[in-house]
């Protein structure tokens, strides 16, 4: 519904015709009155279609489990070259094991330490030749856990490490701990 009064644009609703609307106003008045509603309601819709059609996408369901919405800024450790092994654990595309053989590159998925699949929870929480770097990983988490206020242990996944923002009970800099704990 489009309504003015009282010098206010008053814009509601998410659909189709409503941004249409919005736009059509935007270009007809090009008044400053009408550019944050019009721009306000064309986000939301765009942010709208996004999520349905990420909620909905049957492809990419190992990444949406790290990052079920949309619109919210992902982080990333501050060393670039852990940065860019993050990404790639996110988009399923790293050195592993499981996401070779998926490509066809390797004959197995088993890791090379022979305790089970080469896979992102395997590479960081279980594998023996890497546990240095699990205690020191954990310790981290264990830390800002407690500093959290969370409740009972940390229940260690692969998003808790990849995707800590997304968990909803962390700050920007306690996420930016977790992420920058692997060096």
């Amino acid at each position: 519904m489009i309504c003015c009064g009282h010098g206010q644009l008053c814009l509601t609703g998410c659909s189709v015709v409503t941004i249409a609307t919005a736009y059509l106003l935007l270009l007809v008045f090009r008044h400053p009155l009408f550019f944050i509603p019009c721009k306000y309601i064309i986000s939301k819709q765009i942010k709208c279609t996004w999520q349905r059609r990420w909620d909905r996408s049957p492809t990419t369901r190992t990444t949406y489990d790290y990052v079920p919405s949309v619109g919210k800024r992902t982080m990333f450790p501050a060393r670039r070259c852990t940065a860019l092994s993050y990404s790639r654990l996110l988009l399923n595309d790293s050195s592993l094991r499981i996401h070779q053989h998926h490509a066809g590159l390797v004959d197995t998925k088993e890791c090379e330490c022979g305790q089970g699949v080469d896979d992102a929870f395997h590479y960081l929480f279980q594998c023996a030749r890497f546990s240095h770097i699990h205690k020191s990983l954990m310790q981290v988490v264990d830390k800002t856990w407690s500093e959290a206020n969370c409740q009972g242990p940390p229940r260690c996944s692969v998003a808790l490490l990849l995707a800590p923002a997304y968990l909803d009970v962390f700050t920007k800099d306690q996420c930016e701990d977790i992420l920058n704990a692997a060096k």
